[in-house]
């Protein structure tokens, strides 16, 4: 079987000289360093490779693992984009369309692995980046980190990722996503579109201020909407995952959708309401409810309302808002000073999530350069989490009185695993589980962090059970 090569044209990205120089030291370093430079906003995703070879062996590595899309190619690209996870090669197909076809790094869950056993090592690299001296247990937070990074590595998380965000897209007009071509896309490959730039962002402003405005609107309903209301927060929104062509915006990897538990976004809803209405509930209480950690926060307790006002300006303004002249972190350091350590270190690692997120909206939307009007996303927001705020908030001693858990893992009738944890730490029970026992949920369909969702609303002790002919597994929560 005869297959051309071609070279594919490179995609000018917005790398500062520094964010170059950054991104090649990360990517030599593997997919944890490039990562984490990422979270701190140091370095863009995608780099072209040129290695005739490297796409030999990607096709012999399709003819094992889609030899669908293998018969179906005419032509592959000799060169491709590396990302901190995957390799992306065009191909042509025998129709004459171009796909986009997405491969691991190699060894990539091999080195993800030895990364965690080598905690330190990275952590200590990370100085590059982020004063790690300032993170009260940055070892545990690059561990977190890491271990989310290895979910990435298989692209059954990022069809169901697609899938979610899909539904999202719909009714948008300018932001949207390249078709999925599920039948050549499996756990070990994705394939989509290919998508040719036209237009670099940095041309974003010149576009009509129609258009500026309703690209705005959907990606605030991606950002600030969806991650508040559906509880899902699209993390890796790096401005190298956007390519601009034909009047349309096309988010390009769907690696990275976070889970926001329930007790956070009613917390941030409820300081929204707070801010606005000049309550008087507890800031630094709000803030723990979020999963800080309360006894390092409580020397910043003082400027919580005034830092909250800053980071949710966007649903504070009535009218229109200029993310142009919104700098929140130029204006936190401003009244927080050192302070600012002390809420980052006591933050969750769903934090660092959101606000990776939140930034990588900014700086997209600072090109865009057009000033909308969020207040009726804030409203929306108000009135779908009213009885939940007055349930779960307002009247929190009835729902607040555990302390701990014991969560039982039964297999086949017997009590395998009994253990006593802090309460809040529910939705680490996730990473108790088999890799046997994550992909039999895959396969049906089913996402741990729904599931202990509404476990904790409907009260019930039985997280979930897989029966297969007569073998059971089981995970019960018992409250204490």
């Amino acid at each position: 079987m005869h297959i051309d090569y071609f070279k594919i044209k490179e995609v000018k990205q917005s790398k500062s000289v520094g964010q170059k120089l950054l991104s090649d030291l990360a990517q030599s370093r593997g997919a944890t360093l490039q990562k984490f430079s990422q979270l701190f906003d140091n370095t863009e995703n995608r780099t072209l490779k040129s290695d005739k070879g490297y796409s030999k062996d990607i096709l012999e590595k399709l003819s094992q693992v889609s030899p669908s899309l293998y018969k179906d190619i005419n032509a592959i690209s000799e060169n491709f984009y590396q990302g901190s996870i995957g390799n992306i090669h065009c191909a042509i197909l025998n129709n004459g369309s171009k796909v986009a076809i997405k491969t691991t790094r190699n060894d990539i869950e091999e080195k993800l692995t030895k990364d965690i056993n080598n905690i330190k090592e990275i952590t200590s690299l990370t100085s590059r980046f982020v004063n790690g001296e300032k993170f009260k247990d940055l070892n545990s937070f690059a561990n977190q980190f890491v271990s989310s990074i290895k979910e990435e590595c298989s692209f059954l998380t990022e069809i169901e990722n697609y899938n979610q965000l899909n539904e999202l897209f719909e009714p948008f007009e300018i932001l949207t996503l390249p078709k999925l071509h599920k039948n050549y896309s499996n756990d070990n490959v994705i394939v989509f579109d290919w998508i040719e730039a036209t237009d670099n962002l940095e041309y974003l402003s010149n576009k009509s201020t129609d258009f500026r405005e309703k690209l705005q609107y959907e990606l605030n309903s991606l950002f600030l909407k969806f991650p508040l209301i559906h509880g899902k927060c699209y993390e890796d929104s790096n401005l190298s995952n956007y390519l601009l062509a034909h009047n349309k915006l096309f988010l390009i990897d769907y690696g990275k959708l976070t889970f926001i538990p329930l007790k956070t976004r009613l917390a941030i809803v409820k300081i929204i309401d707070e801010t606005i209405n000049n309550g008087n509930a507890s800031f630094i209480d709000l803030y723990g409810q979020m999963g800080f950690d309360k006894e390092m926060l409580s020397p910043a307790a003082h400027i919580l309302r005034d830092i909250s006002k800053i980071l949710l300006a966007p649903f504070l303004c009535q009218t229109k808002f200029d993310l142009s002249s919104w700098e929140p972190t130029q204006k936190i350091d401003n009244i927080a000073h050192n302070l600012k350590w002390n809420i980052r270190s006591s933050a969750p690692y769903q934090y660092f999530s959101m606000t990776r997120s939140f930034f990588g909206f900014l700086k997209l939307s600072k090109m865009i350069n057009v000033k909308i009007n969020n207040y009726p996303i804030t409203k929306e927001l108000l009135e779908f989490y009213q009885n939940d705020i007055e349930t779960y908030i307002v009247n929190q001693e009835r729902h607040h009185k555990y302390k701990f858990m014991n969560i039982m893992v039964i297999r086949d009738g017997i009590e395998k695993v009994n253990l006593k944890l802090p309460y809040e730490s529910i939705y680490e029970i996730k990473e108790l589980l088999a890799d046997e026992i994550k992909s039999k949920l895959k396969e049906r369909k089913l996402n741990i962090d729904n599931l202990i969702e509404d476990a904790l609303k409907e009260n019930r002790d039985e997280l979930f059970r897989l029966e297969e002919g007569r073998d059971l597994f089981q995970i019960k929560l018992i409250r204490a």
